[in-house]
């Protein structure tokens, strides 16, 4: 897939494809059961786009699906269904998928290709202008939530590494910490782990329960877990809390 090749270079994904954790795929792009709770810091309530049911793997798939008959989504958010990977997850109003730069809205479907890197971001994101990257929009109050494929055999060297769960509920299922970009003689995109970092990232690996459908040979993909990546500055990050955590909560696998 054209995103497999580079998805350790943002470090919303911060895995490294030799094992390693970088800033993701984007980072050298210059484009690239109830109401939920009141959140400070929630997006505006707008309208959401008619459901549209799953697609088939192979074929764009919408970014407001109609839920299966055993998902529930807060009311007024939007469902996606990921048939390449098999997750879904429910975001609120403002939030949507972010595909390449410049974007003025969020994305209608998502290509074939793209669905095993995805990124979800807050209503700060759009319109996106062309030439930003991701690791610069967290300085404008986008946050960014990342789905990717963690592939059996790497590991991270970060911060923090998150216990492996089989679903997006219960204790102790991520793991976070703060950090800079860059620094004196450093690359630019080379993550600084620091307390006091102004950025901050939320980690979490899902079991997938099927071998993705990516087009790779089923032995490279499989024991694959679903890593999800929230990241955005240390202040935003803390304002949205409760709203980030509802929105992982919501992540299934199937």
């Amino acid at each position: 897939m054209k995103r497999m090749a580079v998805l350790a270079a943002v470090v919303l994904g911060i895995v490294g494809a030799t094992a390693g954790v970088v800033l993701s795929a984007n980072a050298g792009r210059p484009d690239k059961p109830g109401p939920p709770p009141s959140v400070q810091g929630s997006p505006p309530a707008l309208t959401p786009q008619e459901p549209m049911p799953a697609s088939p793997p192979g074929e764009a798939v919408s970014t407001h699906a109609r839920p299966s008959s055993s998902t529930s989504c807060p009311s007024g958010w939007s469902y996606f269904d990921n048939p390449a990977l098999h997750y879904s997850v429910c975001y609120p109003p403002g939030w949507g998928f972010w595909l390449a730069a410049p974007q003025s809205a969020p994305a209608g479907e998502v290509d074939a290709g793209s669905l095993s890197d995805l990124h979800l971001v807050g209503p700060d994101a759009f319109p996106w202008k062309d030439g930003l990257t991701i690791a610069d929009s967290f300085a404008t109050g986008v946050i960014d939530i990342e789905f990717n494929l963690f592939q059996r055999g790497q590991s991270f060297s970060r911060g923090c590494t998150p216990p492996s769960v089989s679903s997006a509920t219960g204790p102790d299922r991520s793991c976070e910490y703060s950090f800079e970009l860059g620094g004196a003689g450093q690359p630019t995109d080379a993550i600084q782990v620091s307390g006091r970092g102004r950025l901050h990232s939320r980690t979490t690996l899902l079991g997938l329960r099927q071998t993705p459908a990516i087009g790779l040979p089923a032995d490279a993909v499989t024991g694959s877990q679903l890593l999800v990546t929230t990241t955005g500055s240390s202040s935003r990050m803390g304002q949205m809390s409760r709203l980030l955590s509802q929105i992982v909560s919501t992540v299934q696998t199937y």
